[in-house]
């Protein structure tokens, strides 16, 4: 299996545009996509332990928790300077905000001005990310693209000449989809290594609980709402909603579904410790390395999905054993990536 656009960003931005993005269909056929608004940006840099080390330019732009959470990472670790671009209005952690920043117009000096001999970025599609990756082409900067979460078909291209950094040799062979400009290091999840040593002290008494996802932009929402039901319908199992869950149609099949006997848990409390149900939530993984017992259950499921469940060895709902984690890496990954980025390895 391979990236649906292995090389083409422009062609990803448009199928992600029609994928469930109704705000920029909108723009776009009000003729407003041409202009694209860049966000204003602002470097924070503080020096390392070691002058003889190259310095890194970390990318945070367009972030969720988990990605702003991997990138950070090894920043404690670097022993070279480091300097982070924040676009935007990023949430990044206290002791960043605090720091003094000066303001960037575009990415064009910017390697002059920092001295970067590496950049980290997420990838994606944010238009700071895109022009630093075409400004280091052929100046000799090496950059590094950071797996932040779970690799499908779906996932948009990586840079020219650059090298992805993933969790593990398969979701390595599917970021790179047979591209020979592109370069691979293995070093697993950051996040995944730390849960794995804080594993679940004890499982609670109790009936599993089903993680609903009914508004997924990679999924049909027949096939995440016939998961949810027939889940429901041949187990004993309480129904957590997703935070994200907020439209009309998804509201209602709660509701439909509370009166029908179901038990709602709270959407957005912290996952208990009972056995867990769902589609392709990041929490699923998450648990399973923390040793709670995990199943994915979606009739009908389309051959990438099925795909991923196997990349991340998940077991389906009904079968004998529950999920297994992933073999952990022997070596902290963050220390790893540092290690890589000062130019050690």
């Amino acid at each position: 299996m391979e990236l649906i656009h292995p090389r083409d960003l422009a062609l990803w931005l448009e199928r992600r545009d029609l994928r469930g993005q109704p705000g920029r269909i909108l723009r776009r056929l009000r003729g407003g996509a041409a202009d694209e608004q860049v966000p204003v940006a602002e470097l924070l840099s503080f020096p390392g332990d070691d002058s003889g080390a190259r310095s890194t330019l970390v990318v945070l732009e367009d972030l969720d928790d988990r990605a702003m959470g991997a990138l950070l990472a090894p920043l404690p670790y670097l022993r070279g300077t480091v300097h982070c671009l924040v676009v935007g209005a990023q949430s990044v952690p206290m002791e960043l905000a605090s720091m003094p920043r000066s303001p960037v117009q575009d990415p064009e000096g910017l390697l002059e001005a920092t001295g970067a001999g590496a950049v980290l970025t997420a990838g994606g599609a944010g238009p700071w990310t895109r022009g630093l990756h075409e400004e280091v082409i052929g100046r000799g900067v090496a950059t590094f693209v950071l797996q932040t979460g779970q690799v499908t078909p779906f996932s948009p291209p990586l840079p020219e000449d650059t090298t992805v950094v993933a969790w593990t040799d398969a979701d390595a062979a599917l970021l790179r989809s047979g591209r020979t400009d592109v370069d691979t290091i293995v070093i697993g999840s950051q996040r995944l290594w730390e849960l794995s040593h804080d594993p679940v002290a004890e499982l609670r008494d109790g009936p599993p609980v089903l993680l609903a996802r009914l508004a997924d932009d990679l999924l049909p929402r027949h096939l995440t709402t016939r998961a949810a039901a027939s889940a429901l319908r041949h187990g004993q199992l309480r129904l957590r909603p997703d935070v994200a869950d907020t439209d009309p149609i998804s509201r209602a099949s709660y509701e439909l579904w509370r009166r029908w006997g179901a038990k709602l848990v709270e959407p957005g409390a912290e996952l208990p410790a009972v056995p867990l149900v769902g589609v392709r939530q990041e929490e699923l993984l998450e648990a399973v390395v923390r040793g709670v017992p995990v199943r994915v259950h979606a009739p009908g499921a389309p051959a990438w999905l099925q795909d991923l469940w196997d990349r991340t060895g998940m077991r389906r709902y009904g079968s004998s054993g529950p999920s297994r984690p992933p073999a952990p890496p022997a070596e902290e990954p963050a220390t790893v990536l540092a290690e890589t980025l000062d130019g050690v390895r």
